[in-house]
């Protein structure tokens, strides 16, 4: 495990380097200026959250998890059985049904009115 960590940290900062994500914290078009400025989460000429959310969770430092991922083996990383899934051909669904199918992780499927996304 030390092993692959130390061989993928090089690689991610040099993709971090060679491939940074200026689009993800690019500047608004002024044209949007006054209506980005009424939002309830700008604040001091940035977008902030409403609640305070802490990077860590209480008592963790950086150290800690990284000595926790790489040297302490979590009993609860794998199920214990088979996860529950259900195989759905989406092409045969019903246009008039609602329907949201979760891929994992991130990735959805939804069908709403007839309309899918």
């Amino acid at each position: 495990m030390l092993i692959t960590f130390s061989l993928l940290a090089p690689v991610d900062a040099g993709c971090d380097a060679l491939c940074p994500a200026t689009q993800i914290r690019k500047t608004p078009r002024a044209s949007a200026s006054p209506r980005l400025k009424k939002s309830p989460h700008h604040n001091g000429g940035k977008f902030q959250n409403l609640s305070h959310t802490p990077d860590l969770t209480e008592g963790a430092t950086v150290g800690s998890i990284m000595w926790e991922m790489l040297f302490r083996r979590n009993k609860r990383a794998q199920p214990t059985g088979l996860l529950p899934s259900v195989k759905t051909n989406l092409f045969a669904l019903d246009p008039a049904e609602n329907v949201l199918v979760w891929f994992g992780h991130s990735s959805y499927f939804m069908q709403v009115d007839g309309k899918t996304r």
